[in-house]
């Protein structure tokens, strides 16, 4: 019997239009390339998966101001040294390192439900890298 063995590199992509309906296509997408490598511990699958669905939404509810005009291009590369998720869009760029860190008692206090996105992206990711590239695609990688 001939065992099946996986490749060392997994390099996935795939580019959804601007629009949050997409999103569950994202997580299984996300969830089908972790699964596939096969060497992803379930909890980092599931910090993984919470990261790139922050990060979409990001893009989309900011970038493109929830506009249907453009898209987001999630490429997933899986070696046996990491995993890296690269977003590219041309939304919108922001400078991420002006966000602050959400007072979360004010927030409890206020009831407010959004502005956690990157905050969450920070606290279960490894390392967060932003750059623009030529001017007008910007990239996150995760």
């Amino acid at each position: 019997m001939k065992l099946k063995t996986m490749p060392d590199t997994i390099n996935e992509r795939l580019m959804i239009p601007s629009d949050l309906k997409f999103l569950g296509l994202v997580r299984n997408f996300v969830i089908g390339v972790l699964h596939q490598s096969n060497k992803v511990a379930a909890e980092k699958q599931n910090k993984i998966i919470l990261a790139v669905d922050e990060a979409v939404t990001n893009i989309i509810e900011h970038g493109y101001d929830c506009q249907k005009t453009g898209y987001v291009d999630i490429q997933i590369v899986i070696d046996t040294q990491k995993i890296q998720v690269n977003l590219l869009n041309n939304g919108k760029s922001f400078n991420p390192t002006a966000v602050k860190a959400p007072d979360i008692i004010e927030y409890i206090k206020n009831k407010r439900r959004k502005g956690f996105g990157l905050f969450l992206i920070k606290q279960v990711m490894d390392e967060i890298k932003y750059s623009i590239n030529n001017g007008e695609k910007p990239v996150k990688s995760y």
